[in-house]
C-alpha cells in the first residue's frame, strides 16, 4: 500500500509540474465519476503545486449549485443534481477572472441555499483554482475562461465493473462518454448521462454484446 500510495504521488507530483511549467494557466479543471476521488486528488495536487511556488485555491463545484428552487427536476419530478443546469454557470469564475475581489459560496445541501462565510478570494500572480466537480471538463460550464487558462484532468479509479457472471467492462469505458472528456463535451451535455450510467457505445457494448458471447450465454444458460 505504501508503494502504491509513493507511486501516486510521484505522478501527482509530475501532473503538478507540468502545470507550473505551462504559462498562462490559472484553473485546473478535474473531471470523473462520483466517488472517484476527485476532492482528496485536488487537495493532494495543491500541496504539489506549492512546491513550485504556486498559491493553489481547491474549490468544489457543487458550491455553485443554484438555489433549490431553481434546480432542474428529471422526467420523474425528482432534483437532478447532476444537469449542468444545476450549476451557475454565468456566475461561475467569472468575476475571478476580471481579477476582482469575491466571495465564494459554500452551499448548504439542508437549506438548498449558497451561504457566505467571508471566504474571500483575489487572483495573483502565483493563484491557481484547483477546480473539481463532475463537469470540470465541460466547456459548457467553464465557456467564460479562456482554453489557455485551463488545465483538464480527468480521473477514475482503476477498476473493472461486472455487468454480469461472465461480462466485466473498465470504469474508464463506462465514464467517458458522460463525464466531458476532450472533444466529447457536446455529447455528454447533450445526453446529460449522471454518474453510474453509460454513455451509447458503452451501453451498446454490454446490452448487445457479440454473437459469440450471446452463444456462450446460451450454452452456460
Amino acid at each position: 500500500i505504501l508503494v502504491q500510495e509513493a507511486m501516486q504521488e510521484s505522478r501527482i507530483g509530475r501532473i503538478a509540474e507540468d502545470i507550473a511549467g505551462r504559462k498562462g494557466v490559472k484553473f485546473v479543471m478535474i473531471a470523473g465519476p462520483s466517488s472517484s476521488g476527485k476532492t482528496t486528488f485536488s487537495h493532494r495536487l495543491s500541496i504539489q503545486l506549492k512546491t513550485f511556488g504556486l498559491t493553489p485555491h481547491p474549490i468544489e463545484v457543487d458550491n455553485y449549485f443554484v438555489n433549490r428552487e431553481k434546480t432542474p427536476r428529471d422526467a420523474d419530478g425528482n432534483y437532478n443534481f447532476e444537469s449542468l443546469d444545476a450549476i451557475d454557470t454565468e456566475r461561475f469564475m467569472c468575476e475571478l477572472l476580471e481579477g476582482k475581489r469575491i466571495e465564494l459560496p459554500t452551499f448548504n445541501f439542508k437549506t438548498g441555499k449558497r451561504e457566505y462565510k467571508g471566504n474571500f478570494l483575489q487572483l495573483g500572480a502565483d493563484d491557481i483554482l484547483v477546480i473539481e466537480g463532475i463537469h470540470g471538463l465541460n466547456d459548457k460550464m467553464s465557456y467564460a475562461l479562456p482554453n489557455e487558462s485551463k488545465y483538464k484532468i480527468y480521473i477514475s479509479a482503476l477498476t473493472s465493473l461486472n455487468v454480469d457472471e461472465h461480462n466485466r467492462i473498465s470504469t474508464a469505458d463506462c465514464c467517458v462518454g458522460w463525464c466531458g472528456m476532450p472533444g466529447r463535451e457536446e455529447r455528454a451535455q447533450d445526453r446529460q448521462l449522471p454518474s453510474g450510467r453509460l454513455c451509447g457505445a458503452a451501453r451498446k457494448r454490454i446490452f448487445f454484446p457479440s454473437r459469440k458471447v450471446r452463444m456462450r450465454r446460451l450454452i452456460l444458460r
